[in-house]
């Protein structure tokens, strides 16, 4: 699921012709990140990140923004990631009404732009909200759950990619 998640991403980079290996790199290492902060697994940050890019096309640190703003309002709301991920994406075209109907307030800017750094602003009262979570017991068992899965991955990665491993299989 990884590797296609990062594909993904890699595929709304390109067609936003932002892709390089070393955004490419810095985001996955940044969805990695948010995975040990968060309950949200890498692979559900990574597909984020390509929702996001595909409908804004924002630069790197705007995309780390506004997944990192979707991270902590999906947690803070309770309400599932690609949603929040949607709302936040939307604003940068300047469409922030879906935030009223949440009486989230945000103050439309001159321009798409200032509406997007408005609606970040507005959203930063949500900041903490994802690690908060992980300090329940919920939450711990979930980053459990999500270390547990990196493991596996680890393991299957080595199966994978081990000539010696695939000889003995075969």
């Amino acid at each position: 699921k990884e590797e296609a998640a990062i594909h993904q991403l890699n595929t709304a980079l390109d067609a936003s012709g932002r892709l390089t290996a070393s955004t490419s790199e810095s985001l996955v290492v940044f969805a990695d990140e948010l995975e040990r902060t968060s309950n949200f697994s890498n692979e559900a940050i990574l597909g984020v990140e390509a929702l996001i890019e595909n409908l804004t096309q924002l630069d790197e640190k705007g995309l780390k923004g506004a997944t990192q703003a979707a991270v902590d309002l999906a947690s803070a709301l309770r309400i599932d990631l690609d949603s929040a991920a949607t709302l936040i994406a939307k604003s940068a075209e300047g469409n922030i009404t879906a935030f009223g109907r949440l009486g989230i307030v945000i103050q439309k800017g001159s321009n798409d732009a200032e509406t997007f750094a408005n609606t970040l602003q507005s959203l930063s009262r949500f900041q903490g909200s994802a690690e908060a979570q992980t300090k329940t017991y919920s939450g711990a068992i979930q980053q459990a759950g999500n270390a547990y899965e990196q493991v596996l991955k680890a393991i299957g990665g080595f199966i994978i990619h081990n000539e010696t491993v695939i000889k003995v299989i075969n």
